[in-house]
């Protein structure tokens, strides 16, 4: 009795050691989705309130796995809540490009020369020309993506395989640019969204309770190691980072040509993300085999800025445009505790309309032009002191203006410290520095720029927190 009790206590402390590694095992699935399903088809619904009209074509989906931790991204399409896999974490790299299906076996006397009874050769050569199994399934860009999906990527394959023909008449005027080329681009391929994922493959998850939170997908919106928090499980989420990626200067479509003096080259360019969502879906149960649509309600994690000024112009000059930027945009988000990544900041390049045009009373030769842009922000840091000409807060203008049959480019800045301190923007807690707010707000710079044909007339005066100009104040260009 007292040896048996004593193999039994061997036996229970065996399986108590064994226990960690049981939940550590990676799931294989070691048939196919035809015979039995191995996960749950995934929607998803959003409800946008009354930001309907703003709300984006795409978001980011991020499931979490509570117990026994597992993860996976997706991309859901916010219209009909259809969702396909995104970012695919390493250890599913084989189930995703698998085969849906077993290849059939050739049957006796079928194959060719290079087919049927001698299978010796066709292994020889089989690695160069890509036609092994393994493969196709391994690859996860091209060939494989549009190989393994059975009859529904048939067009996929036909155009990985140079048939441009066939893709023009489904894209319509979307590739005019190269209709002939048929060099395979990710961007131009109908079954692949804009970061370059198949929406071919629809996006299931195993078994389990989830926590999923979602936000905006589209080019130029990351979310940083993201690859890192689905492969390793003790990744924590609070080292995700929702990111504008930065555009280099000489990328700038509005900028090409134009040789515009640089207050601030330290900081680098983010583009106009339009309204920010970010939403979470807590306690979700899946169960395999069963359709699961996941219900999200998102709250809006940017703020739209209208900023205003005036241009007021003496004598014979006509303003035809302007291109301005600000410094200081905050362009990383933490996606768990929300507060703002304020050490790296970034500058926005908008173009500002001209709304109105007055005369100044009892001066028929000036008048005042008040133009305006909008565009949205995560965060705006403003000039740590109002005489600072570089750093965040500033704004740069390059005013087109015609005068004397000449083309003239007018360089200007401001720093307009006082009025972004009063927009009250941000707020700090414990160290970090967050949105204060989503509402709207408009920001009217207090300073007017002055100019006449041939000066910035309010410039380097000392009293930095106008107006100033750089060394080269104008360039005249022949109209």
């Amino acid at each position: 009795m007292k040896q048996q009790l004593k193999h039994t206590t061997r036996l229970l402390a065996l399986l108590l050691c064994t226990l960690p590694l049981l939940q550590a095992c990676t799931t294989v699935d070691l048939c196919y989705e035809e015979d039995h399903p191995h996960r749950a088809l995934i929607s998803a619904r959003y409800n946008w309130g009354e930001h309907a009209t703003d709300a984006p074509a795409q978001m980011n989906i991020v499931a979490n796995r509570l117990y026994n931790t597992w993860r996976n991204h997706g991309i859901a399409d916010t219209q009909t809540g259809y969702c396909w896999q995104g970012q695919i974490p390493t250890s599913e790299q084989d189930y995703i490009n698998r085969p849906t299906q077993p290849e059939p076996e050739p049957e006796p006397g079928e194959g060719e020369e290079e087919g049927g009874g001698e299978d010796t050769e066709g292994d020889n050569t089989g690695g160069e020309n890509n036609t092994d199994d393994n493969n196709n399934t391994s690859d996860n860009n091209n060939t494989g993506d549009n190989t393994t999906g059975g009859g529904e990527n048939n067009e996929s394959s036909t155009r990985a395989e140079g048939d441009e023909g066939t893709e023009g008449g489904d894209e319509g005027g979307q590739t005019p640019d190269s209709p002939t080329e048929g060099e395979g681009e990710e961007e131009e391929d109908p079954n692949k969204d804009e970061n370059g994922f198949d929406k071919t493959k629809p996006y299931k998850l195993r078994s389990g309770e989830y926590r999923f939170f979602t936000i905006n997908a589209y080019r130029g919106l990351v979310i940083d190691k993201l690859q890192e928090y689905l492969d390793n499980p003790f990744s924590t989420s609070d080292s995700l980072f929702f990111h504008l990626e930065e555009t280099p200067r000489e990328e700038l479509a509005e900028l090409e040509g134009l040789d515009m003096p640089d207050f601030n080259p330290k900081y680098r360019y983010v583009h106009n993300p339009g309204r920010l969502f970010y939403g979470t879906s807590e306690g979700v149960k899946v169960q395999t085999g069963e359709d699961k649509e996941i219900e999200f309600t998102p709250t809006v994690i940017s703020k739209q800025v209208t900023v205003k000024f005036n241009v007021r112009t003496i004598g014979d000059i006509q303003v035809e445009k302007l291109i301005a930027e600000m410094s200081g945009i905050c362009g990383r988000f933490n996606i768990t505790e929300n507060y703002l990544d304020t050490a790296n900041l970034y500058r926005l390049l908008f173009i500002p309309e001209e709304e109105s045009v007055q005369q100044v009373p009892d001066e028929p030769s000036q008048h005042i032009h008040t133009y305006s842009a909008t565009f949205h922000i995560m965060g705006l840091v403003p000039s740590y002191r109002s005489t600072y000409l570089i750093g965040p807060g500033i704004l740069q203008v390059a005013v087109y203006a015609a005068t004397e049959g000449k083309r003239r480019i007018f360089y200007a800045g401001a720093n307009p410290r006082k009025d972004l301190v009063e927009a009250r923007i941000l707020r700090t807690e414990d160290g970090k520095t967050y949105l204060r707010d989503t509402e709207p707000i408009t920001i009217i710079l207090s300073g007017e720029l002055v100019i006449d044909a041939q000066h910035i007339l309010n410039r380097d005066d000392g009293r930095f927190d106008i107006w100033f100009s750089s060394d080269e104040e104008f360039i005249d260009v022949d109209v």
